[in-house]
């Protein structure tokens, strides 16, 4: 049984406390302005996926926001490790998340100046993986955004948008939102979009977030024999697609079964994309 939120373990800046007794500062930089980044990863029974990969974008994002932290790759995995077997997760699949924000003071000015200190926070918790999500697929909607995010490379604290668009379409009856700037597709509000075509996989190439797992789909599409192709699609395009699929790393890879008030089925490059991924780590129904 999953503790209560209270009653969870959590780390700060290394150190383990209960939820209950963690603090962050009212000066911090991140409550104040989301001045800072974050990652989350998939645990598959006690086994983190693609940690490496992940601690290495954090890396990317903390010198993009000239935080001054650094990652042991050890001392993380065994934080974690820790984290799972006091939160009672050993057994289950679950998410770990670190957030990375800038320390705060009391002054108002907007500017870094010479302010890198950093604390980073870590949680995990269970995640639902249901069998039914890639038999069936999800229902997306299609938002128009007035610009990029002109820092979508990174998993900047700056969501808002995000939360807005998926909070919309959830009360509509969608999963989720794709997001279109100038008549072009770019993501998901937490997921990356593949569109198929005659056996061709295409995803967009730039201003999204370079996700972890779209870049396995990329490698894995590619070996089993499919062309793989990174450019900028029109959304139009979409009601010709053959299948329509995204990816994150708790998820995975979920097949898309409608956009809008258009049906798509799930198909073969999709489910088999998404099976496979799931066996690459331990998924298992």
């Amino acid at each position: 049984m999953v503790a209560k939120p209270a009653d969870q373990f959590v780390a700060i800046n290394g150190t383990v406390v209960r939820a209950a007794e963690a603090q962050v500062s009212v000066f911090d930089r991140g409550l104040h302005y989301g001045d800072g980044v974050f990652e989350t990863f998939f645990i598959s029974r006690g086994r983190i996926i693609d940690l490496t990969t992940h601690l290495n974008r954090l890396a990317d994002g903390c010198k993009f926001l000239e935080l001054d932290i650094a990652f042991d790759l050890s001392a993380v995995e065994n934080l974690i490790a820790v984290l799972v077997e006091k939160n009672a997760l050993a057994d289950s699949y679950a998410y770990a998340k670190i957030i990375v924000t800038r320390n705060g003071s009391s002054r108002t000015d907007l500017a870094i100046n010479d302010n890198h200190d950093a604390s980073y926070y870590m949680i995990v918790g269970e995640a639902v993986v249901e069998k039914e999500l890639y038999e069936k697929g999800i229902a997306l909607t299609m938002v128009h955004r007035t610009a990029y995010h002109p820092f979508a490379e990174h998993k900047t604290l700056n969501y808002l948008a995000n939360v807005i668009y998926r909070t919309q379409a959830r009360r509509q009856g969608f999963d989720d939102a794709i997001f279109v700037h100038d008549g072009k597709l770019l993501e998901c509000t937490s997921a990356n979009v593949f569109v198929v075509k005659n056996g061709v996989i295409y995803t967009p190439p730039a201003n999204v977030l370079p996700g972890i797992t779209r870049n396995a789909v990329v490698l894995m599409g590619s070996d089993m024999g499919y062309d793989v192709v990174l450019e900028d699609i029109a959304s139009e395009e979409v009601w010709a697609a053959d299948e329509l699929f995204v990816s994150s790393s708790v998820r995975g890879i979920v097949p898309v079964n409608r956009v809008n008030t258009t049906a798509f089925s799930v198909g073969k490059i999709a489910s088999e994309l998404s099976r496979r991924y799931n066996e690459y780590r331990g998924v298992l129904f």
